[in-house]
C-alpha cells in the first residue's frame, strides 16, 4: 500500500489529544500527592475515571484513520465502498480497540506510579521529590503520547486496509500480504528481517510489530501477482 494520505496529521492529532489527557491526569495525580491522598492513586476509581475520558477522546480519531485507510486503498483499486458500512465497521473496531488499549495503558501507568510510591517510601523522599520525579518520568510524558500515536495510527491503518482485503475475498479476489519497512535508519531489528517477505515467511501478525512501528503491508493478487493499491 502507498503511504496513508495525511498520516502525519493523524499522528499529530492523536499525539496532541493523548498529551492533553495525560497532562490533566498528571496534574490531578500531583494534586493528590501534594495533599497526601496517595491512596487515591492505588484505587480503581481514579484510574477508571481517567480511562473512560481517554477512551472517549481517542475513539473518533482511531475511526478517522481506519476510514481514511479503507478509502485510500479502495480508491487505488477502483473498489466501490458503502460509506455507512465502512463507518460502522470503523466505529465497532475503534470502540473495541480503544477499550483494550486504555486498559493496557492504565495498567502500565499504575505499575509505574506504584513503583514510584514504593521508591519514595524506601528512599524517604519528601512530597516535593516525589512530585518532581513523577513529572520527569515517562508515565504521563509527551514522549509516551507520541509513541502511542505513531503505533496506533499504524494499527488503525492496517485495520482499515484489512476490511478491504475481506471485501476482495468475498468478491473472489485472493491476495497475499507482504511486509515492508520504511527502509530508513529507524528500521528496527524486529522488522528488518521481515522486509519484502510474505505472510508466513517469518511473520504472521500484521503491523505494528512494536511501539512506534511504521511498517506497512503490500497486498499481491495470488492469481495475477499484481500488487494491489500502487496506482
Amino acid at each position: 500500500m502507498p503511504e496513508l494520505t495525511n498520516r502525519g496529521k493523524y499522528e499529530a492529532q492523536l499525539a496532541e489529544e493523548l498529551a492533553s489527557r495525560f497532562g490533566i491526569q498528571e496534574d490531578e495525580a500531583l494534586a493528590l500527592i501534594r495533599s497526601g491522598q496517595l491512596g487515591e492513586l492505588e484505587g480503581d476509581n481514579w484510574w477508571d475515571k481517567h480511562g473512560k475520558r481517554l477512551r472517549i477522546a481517542i475513539i473518533a480519531l482511531l475511526g478517522l484513520v481506519y476510514i481514511g485507510s479503507a478509502e485510500n486503498f479502495a480508491s487505488q483499486i477502483a473498489l466501490g465502498l458503502d460509506p455507512a458500512q465502512i463507518a460502522a465497521a470503523a466505529r465497532t473496531w475503534a470502540e473495541q480497540h480503544a477499550g483494550q488499549l486504555i486498559s493496557g495503558l492504565n495498567q502500565t501507568s499504575r505499575e509505574q506510579i506504584r513503583d514510584l510510591l514504593s521508591r519514595s517510601v524506601a528512599e524517604q523522599w519528601d512530597i516535593s521529590e516525589l512530585s518532581n520525579t513523577l513529572q520527569d518520568s515517562f508515565v504521563f510524558s509527551p514522549v509516551r503520547a507520541d509513541m502511542i500515536a505513531v503505533t496506533e495510527t499504524t494499527n488503525a491503518q492496517m485495520q482499515g486496509e484489512r476490511i478491504i482485503v475481506e471485501q476482495l475475498a468475498r468478491a473472489g479476489v485472493d491476495v497475499r500480504a507482504r511486509w515492508f519497512t520504511q527502509a530508513d535508519e529507524l528500521v528496527c531489528p524486529i522488522c528488518q528481517p521481515r522486509h519484502g517477505k510474505y505472510q508466513g515467511d517469518g511473520w504472521w501478525d500484521i503491523a505494528p510489530a512494536h511501539p512506534r512501528c511504521r511498517c506497512y503491508i503490500e497486498y499481491v493478487s495470488t492469481s495475477t501477482e499484481r500488487v494491489l493499491g500502487n496506482g
